[in-house]
């Protein structure tokens, strides 16, 4: 009997030598390792850049989502439309409130 280095509680549909999570710390473009997360964004202000695990290249000022070294441009965008949904359902909620309790709707 063998003693294997494997674990015998891991999952068996995972493969763990090839791992979807990119998190090398080096840019997927120039392969520097100067990346900075910025604090604010005119797209997400504090909390989008934490939401998505953006980074930015200090080499190239190339923008990736440090988990799977892909650009964001896509959810950055996914995330602005559901940002003014929400705001316009909460003003719409807000006036129908207002109108309510101003009695201009029965």
């Amino acid at each position: 009997m063998t003693i294997e280095s494997q674990n015998p509680y891991a999952s068996p549909l995972v493969d763990e030598s090839s791992s979807h999570l990119y998190q090398t710390g080096k840019c997927p473009e120039c392969d520097s390792a100067d990346l900075t997360r910025p604090r604010f964004t005119n797209w997400g202000g504090w909390i989008g850049p934490w939401f998505l695990r953006h980074v930015i290249c200090q080499n190239c000022q190339y923008e990736f989502n440090f988990k799977s070294g892909y650009t964001n441009k896509t959810n950055i965008m996914m995330y602005q439309v559901f940002s003014v949904i929400a705001l316009l359902l909460g003003l719409a909620s807000l006036a129908l409130f207002l109108a309510w309790e101003l009695d201009w709707i029965g």
